[in-house]
């Protein structure tokens, strides 16, 4: 399983929960940054050039138990983005680094989770962004037009995972229902005729529409899985 595709669910998470990691004042020179993976200290130490090597090994050892990388906590603090972009920006302000493992079967029902959680905010968002496309859409509307289409990639992203380490024979089900392909191509092609009314409307009758069905289709899902819990390992 690719990292990256995790660090994608920041589309989700509110980025304030990580102020805490960046605010910190710097440590003095002799105090040490620590990771670790499975209550072992991989790597001890101030050189950000060692990042790099060290996480590879991370997820080569997530690997080798049948697992897959979920998180790092940063000083008691969650972040789902790039763990390596995350502990550069922070520079020496970091002092504990832990890595987050999953089993699968848990990885995909958080994947779940955060698709179901990604658009019971979106279809509220997608209300109020179509109206603005009915009036005059300022740069915030097409701001919001921009962060749908990744949205969507993302979840397409995230399905195909799903169906691809399935063991379902209705896996090519499961990407149909959760396929938004034509209505992307009907708001593209409106956005390209610039045709503002138009854009409202699939925004409100075709992308919620399709939006409510996924999210049936993940509680629906969800449901079968519901014995499943979704703790990690460190």
């Amino acid at each position: 399983m690719e990292p990256m595709l995790f660090f994608i669910f920041v589309l989700i998470i509110d980025s304030t929960l990580y102020a805490d990691i960046y605010s910190k004042p710097n440590r003095l020179e002799e105090e040490m940054m620590k990771i670790r993976l499975y209550e072992e200290i991989l790597y001890e130490g101030q050189d950000t050039n060692q990042l790099t090597a060290v996480f590879h090994t991370a997820y080569k050892l997530i690997a080798d138990k049948g697992q897959v990388y979920s998180h790092i906590t940063v000083d008691g603090i969650d972040v789902y983005q790039d763990p390596l972009a995350s502990l550069l920006a922070a520079g020496k302000a970091v002092e504990n680094v832990v890595i987050k493992a999953v089993s699968v079967e848990k990885f995909k029902t958080e994947i779940l989770c955060s698709i179901s959680e990604y658009i019971s905010r979106s279809i509220p968002e997608l209300e109020r962004l179509s109206g603005k496309f009915y009036l005059n859409p300022d740069q915030e509307a097409w701001h919001g037009v921009s962060q749908l289409l990744e949205g969507i990639q993302w979840i397409e992203k995230a399905v195909l995972y799903l169906s691809t380490n399935s063991t379902d024979t209705d896996s090519e089900s499961l990407l149909l229902k959760f396929n938004v392909i034509e209505e992307v191509k009907m708001l593209e092609m409106a956005i390209t005729q610039q045709d503002l009314v138009l854009v409202g409307d699939i925004l409100k009758y075709e992308i919620i529409s399709r939006f409510t069905n996924i999210e049936q289709t993940v509680k629906d899902v969800l449901k079968t899985k519901n014995g499943v819990e979704i703790d990690v390992i460190s």
